[in-house]
């Protein structure tokens, strides 16, 4: 029994009024958003033709109008959501979606003008008027009612778009809007006409006016064009069935099933070219809808197969069909059943009789070499086609080979299809890979390009194409000078290319209600979704959705997934943009409400282990809290548990230096919670941390003069102490002016921390004041200093600060005295207790490498040089990776291959240049002179030095003794021995104190090169004690090849 939602009567199963009231009883449809093509059309004249007309006359006019346009509309599928005065409106896409809804629009508004031409000659003969039409077509989002309830069921800019369109349109033309010309380009002819400046548009719309639409609509949409990748074994199978064919004198059907876009044309199209030498080759395909579409395909193959033109008649094409018929018994009849098929002439044939004919014809086609059909599209099929296809394979007498290209679904109708079914999967990544290539010509596309298109393709050949496609004309994506395709602006964030998205969205149309539901459901939480999930999403039950989710499993939308939770059942999409078509299609309400029901779900899940979930809970909060302010109903309290969350979960990427994932998360902290809210604050100055560390110097400082200033107006002590002291190390960044300043802030505030008890405030005065020591080359004054900090760091639960201070340490092990073998046993020490952070693995690994090279051991030194770069630019810690390519540059000199530190050294300087830092390009800037040094380029070594120099703190001797070593080099080999002379032990004099052994060895060496005689074996003596005494035996070796 069902309940009236109006008077409460119980009616019997089945109706669908009630007996009482009258009321529907079927459910509304749901609200959703779809991507539609909305139809405006108007008719010219109609003020003129009322003051011509009687009233009556008018209204009978305007009632055949409004008729015609309606007949016009709903052969091509389309909805009329209402009629305003003299306009239409019409929608395609509703209430199910075609992927050629576009192309239908276009078809039914040259047909509406056609239609308008017989009834302008009807109304001119009997009122001496005619009335004029124009159209407008646009095609966007939507928001889709329910088609039952009335009119005005879809609402949108789109909507607003088209009927600017037709207003602007004039008399008999028809405007299409940009992504209307974009689906139907294939299919039509028109001309862009001059960009609209529309009431209510910001930035002129651009339209295209029709000209001409092709008779059939042209290609059929969801074709792939590119090269054939890993095709293979499809390609063998088909030759095969060929073969056999051949061999057996006798029809094969072989049906290539696959989800849209998998590349069933393409693999087709391959086989044909190649096997068309050896074989005739027929090809027709079915249409979605229309008239006389029963026998299209057979049509379209007779026609191809006797040169018949569509402005040919029934004589023509009967005269033919018979001179292909030669020495075929009944020819005659065979020939007339045809062009019934054809639709050139009325009769009697039955559907049985036009399958023989169809029969008789391949046989006879077939007589002198073997005949392949094609039949395309094979799921649009009508019954009678189907049948016309299985009796091929059981009664045809020739060597006849039938391929049908389908979707899965196709024949879930006829379990029994006869024939070999051949199934194409996606293609794996390599294969994937390499059609990205062949695409963009053996040009190279960047990896992370790359990887994005391929996770949002999914092995798809299609979409890798529309995606590629879409990233180039969005300007996503741009060649560079060296012929490799690099990105520009956020890959995450572009839209689903307007062809996949028609494809998907008539998919997912298809699917009963509530299998739809539960898709929706588990597209909020994402490309993997848990049953007990979507089960307290859609209020179901686990019998109730079972069924539901296993039919969604063989329509092959999702599959079965590894869920993150041992007592529940996961499924996962099958690419990712099924799941964002799914998304999309959802209310922006809906949406709202349904990240919150699934973040509470979650929270019951995790209770206790909340901590490991605080990113994925505070994003779902998030979008609860984004979409209800969109729509005007602010939750305050969705807003700061979201902040919370990820304030929280901001703070744990800092600590295992994950700067992007850092910064992205407490960007969006900031913005939830509320402007003088203490933990906003805080997360402003850890925000300023990773800012500073990914190179967006300028953010940084804003975000952090900003904390202090609340901070200090809160009363918040702490937070403006550590606020200060980021300031002063960021503007060692950008301002060579030494650590004294920073070292003066550190003193100030460790009394404050030391007050206030704040272990993590102490380890990191201690860090910055040890920095200072460190890079005076008093390494054992830092060592000490650094010790007392960790314990500090530890005890704050601080991690990275903690991790600050074992990477000073780690690079105290190269600059230090310890030996080098020890100190590469050190760095392995503090690697464990890293607790594998990958920054700190990173940062200790390219120390280790300098180590490495200086034992001699040059390709582990390599080795862990450019792993250690590369963990950090996957880190997006842009700063730091370019900063450790001086440890890269070192692994080389080390090796005696200047050319490669040179080499090194410059990329390094133009990304900090790049970036505005400093810190690091001074010392860089020393190793690139002394690279230049010993290829004797002493002019250009001389400039770098002359950078060294205007770059290098004052107080930072490695920079300040490595550009003096290097002119000093410059000088002696320039010819001026004395002036380098000087230089050497300028910087001799600097290290007085030091305990960097090595850096002290180079500043030996470069005095050597400005001497002669036993002054300079002195001098080399010197600096191989020095680099012996460190381990270092690369150096050691090379300066006693120089004495």
């Amino acid at each position: 029994m069902r309940t009236c939602p109006s008077c409460g009567t119980e009616n019997p199963d089945g109706f669908r009024f009630c007996g009482r009231c009258g009321s529907s009883l079927t459910e509304a449809a749901p609200e959703r958003r779809k991507t539609v093509t909305v139809l405006f059309c108007d008719v010219t004249g109609s003020t003129a033709l009322g003051e011509r007309l009687e009233t009556e006359a008018v209204r009978e006019v305007m009632l055949r109008y409004f008729d015609e346009m309606r007949v016009a509309i709903e052969h091509h599928s389309g909805t009329v959501e209402k009629f305003i005065g003299d306009a239409v409106v019409a929608v395609f896409g509703v209430p199910v979606a075609h992927e050629d809804d576009a192309l239908r629009a276009v078809r039914a508004a040259a047909e509406m003008l056609g239609r308008l031409e017989a009834l302008n000659d009807e109304f001119d003969s009997r009122f001496g008027s005619r009335i004029g039409l124009r159209i407008g077509i646009n095609t966007g989002e939507v928001v889709v009612g329910d088609p039952g309830a009335g009119e005005g069921f879809v609402s949108g800019d789109t909507v607003n778009v088209a009927a600017r369109l037709e207003q602007t349109a004039g008399t008999g033309e028809v405007l299409l809007g940009e992504l209307t010309y974009r689906l139907v380009r294939e299919g039509v002819t028109a001309e862009a006409v001059d960009a609209l400046t529309l009431k209510g548009k910001e930035k002129p719309v651009p339209a295209y006016r029709l000209l001409n639409v092709a008779a059939d609509g042209g290609p059929a949409r969801g074709r792939a064009a590119g090269a054939l990748v890993g095709r293979r074994e499809e390609l063998d199978a088909l030759g095969r069935e060929l073969a056999a064919a051949v061999a057996e004198n006798a029809c094969r059907l072989v049906t290539v099933l696959g989800e849209p876009g998998i590349g069933k044309s393409r693999l087709t199209r391959e086989f044909l070219d190649s096997a068309e030498p050896r074989a005739r080759v027929l090809t027709g395909r079915c249409l979605s809808y229309g008239e006389g579409i029963t026998y299209w395909a057979l049509g379209e193959i007779v026609r191809e197969a006797a040169g018949i033109g569509s402005d040919e008649g029934a004589t023509v094409a009967r005269e033919r069909i018979e001179a292909l018929l030669v020495g075929t018994e009944e020819a005659e009849a065979v020939s007339a059943l045809l062009v019934q098929a054809l639709g050139l002439e009325r009769g009697n044939g039955a559907t049985g009789e036009i399958a023989w004919a169809a029969r008789r014809l391949f046989e006879a086609l077939a007589r002198d070499r073997p005949l392949i059909v094609a039949i395309d599209d094979l799921h649009w099929a009508e019954q009678a086609l189907l049948d016309l296809v299985e009796q091929l394979d059981e009664l045809a007498r020739a060597p006849l080979l039938v391929i049908g290209l389908a979707r899965p679904e196709a024949l879930d109708a006829r379990p029994r299809w006869p024939g070999s079914t051949l199934r194409l999967e996606r293609l794996p990544e390599a294969d994937a890979t390499r059609l990205i290539d062949e695409l963009i010509g053996g040009a190279g596309l960047q990896e992370h390009v790359r990887e994005r298109v391929l996770e949002a393709a999914a092995g798809v050949p299609l979409f890798v194409e529309e995606l590629m496609a879409l990233l180039v004309e969005n300007g996503l994506v741009r060649q560079a000078s060296d012929g490799r395709w690099v990105g520009l602006g956020r890959l995450d964030e572009f839209a689903i290319p307007p062809t996949i998205d028609a494809l998907l969205a008539e998919r997912l149309d298809r699917l009963e209600e509530r299998q739809r539901t539960l898709l929706e459901d588990g597209a909020v939480e994402g490309q993997l979704f848990h049953l007990g999930a979507v089960l307290a999403l859609a209020a179901e039950t686990e019998r109730q959705a079972a069924p539901l989710l296993d039919e969604l499993v063989r329509r092959e939308l999702v599959r079965r997934g590894s869920p993150s939770f041992v007592d529940e059942t996961a499924y996962r999409f099958r690419h990712i943009l099924i799941r964002d078509a799914a998304y999309r299609s959802l209310p922006k309400r809906a949406r709202g409400k349904l990240h919150e029901l699934y973040a509470h779900w979650l929270e019951e899940k995790v209770e206790g282990r909340e901590i490991g979930y605080e990113e994925v809970l505070g994003y779902h909060f998030e979008q609860a809290h984004r979409y209800r302010a969109e729509l005007g109903l602010v939750d305050g309290a969705l807003g700061l548990r979201a902040g919370r969350l990820l304030a929280s979960a901001g703070l744990r990427a800092l600590g295992r230096s994950d700067m992007s994932a850092a910064e992205g998360l407490l960007s969006r902290a900031v913005e939830l919670l509320p402007d003088d809210d203490p933990e906003r604050i805080e997360s402003m100055v850890r925000l300023g941390v990773a800012a500073r560390e990914l190179g967006e110097f300028e953010r940084a400082a804003e975000v952090n003069d900003e904390a202090i200033e609340r901070a200090v107006a809160a009363g918040l002590e702490k937070i403006a102490a550590r606020g200060r002291l980021n300031a002063a190390l960021l503007r060692l960044y950008t301002d060579p002016a030494g650590t004294d300043d920073l070292v003066q802030s550190a003193q100030e505030e460790l009394r404050v921390f030391e007050r206030l008890e704040d272990d993590a405030g102490i380890a990191q005065s201690l860090w910055f004041i040890a920095l200072s020591d460190w890079n005076r080359c008093r390494v054992g004054r830092a060592e000490q200093l650094l010790e007392r900090a960790i314990v500090h760091a530890e005890r704050a639960g601080d991690r990275h600060w903690r991790d600050q201070i074992i990477a000073m340490r780690g690079l105290s092990t190269v600059s230090g005295p310890a030996p080098a073998d020890d100190a590469l046993r050190r760095c392995a020490e503090l690697l464990v207790r890293a607790h594998g952070a990958r920054g700190m693995r990173a940062l200790l690994t390219s120390y280790s490498g300098v180590l490495e090279a200086m034992c001699k051991r040059f390709d582990a030194g390599r080795e862990k040089a450019a792993h250690a770069t590369a963990l950090l630019e996957d880190l997006g810690r842009r700063v730091l990776a370019a900063g450790t390519c001086y440890f890269a540059a070192r692994v080389e000199l080390l090796a005696d291959e200047p050319v490669r530190a040179e080499e090194i050294a410059r990329g390094a300087l133009d990304t900090l240049e790049g970036l505005g830092e400093t810190v690091n390009s001074a010392v860089i800037a020393t190793l690139l002179a002394e690279s230049l040094c010993r290829q004797g380029r002493f002019d250009e070594a001389e400039a770098a030095a002359d950078a060294g120099e205007r770059l290098a703190w004052p107080d930072d001797l490695h920079a300040q003794v490595g550009w003096r070593a290097a002119r000093a080099q410059a000088c002696a080999g320039r010819g001026n021995a004395q002036r380098g002379e000087e230089l050497a032990r300028e910087a001799i004099a600097l290290l007085e104190d030091a305990d960097d052994l090595d850096l002290r060895g180079d500043a030996f060496v470069s005095l050597g090169t400005t001497l002669s005689g036993s002054e300079r074996r002195d001098a080399y003596a010197e600096a191989v004690a020095l680099y012996e005494a460190k381990g270092n035996l690369a150096s050691a070796e090379r300066v006693r090849r120089l004495s």
